[in-house]
């Protein structure tokens, strides 16, 4: 991104994750994190893959995001970077979850 390091308050990540490979959701984190300064937080809202769901399978299958990862691989990428600060999950058709991360 074109901005300096540590010259943001704030990183909006939604409905993207399922969209990336694995390479590059950790480069939009790192670059995220990068661009945040000290106690600005990331916000990230993605659907996330829960095989019990069935909307949500029948969902996936025709969402053009090729890369649904499950909530605990979501999760550990976002606290392998930030400090999570608020996790939720909530369900209408996909699963859904909602983060908050502060760069320390």
């Amino acid at each position: 991104m074109p901005i300096v390091d540590g010259g943001t308050d704030m990183v909006i990540c939604k409905s993207l994750t399922h969209h990336l490979t694995d390479s590059m959701l950790d480069r939009a984190l790192d670059e995220s994190r990068r661009v945040l300064r000290s106690g600005g937080h990331m916000i990230l809202l993605d659907a996330v893959l829960n095989k019990q769901r069935l909307a949500g399978r029948i969902l996936w299958k025709l969402d053009r995001g090729s890369f649904p990862r499950a909530e605990e691989d979501l999760r550990k990428r976002l606290e392998d970077r930030f400090k999570v600060i608020h996790w939720d999950k909530f369900a209408i058709y996909h699963e859904y979850v909602f983060g908050i991360g502060v760069r320390l």
